[in-house]
């Protein structure tokens, strides 16, 4: 879903402290427009409803293919 420093940060699991360096880094760090425009580039690419439809169809074709 994010994509480490590129539209997001993604933190260690159970670690505060890279959790906090996370939030510093989105908040002091980080190019704030470069993040919100791969943000939103990620979520068109890979969320938009035609995406998740196309992402459907596919499996339900592969499931068909299966059957026979």
């Amino acid at each position: 879903m994010i994509d480490h420093q590129q539209n997001g940060y993604v933190a260690q699991l159970k670690d505060a402290d890279d959790l906090a360096r996370g939030l510093h880094w989105v908040l002091a760090e980080a190019d704030w427009s470069a993040l919100s425009k791969n943000a939103l580039k990620k979520v068109a690419s890979n969320y938009s409803q035609q995406s998740v439809a196309m992402r459907y169809i596919k499996v339900y074709e592969e499931a068909m293919s299966r059957k026979r």
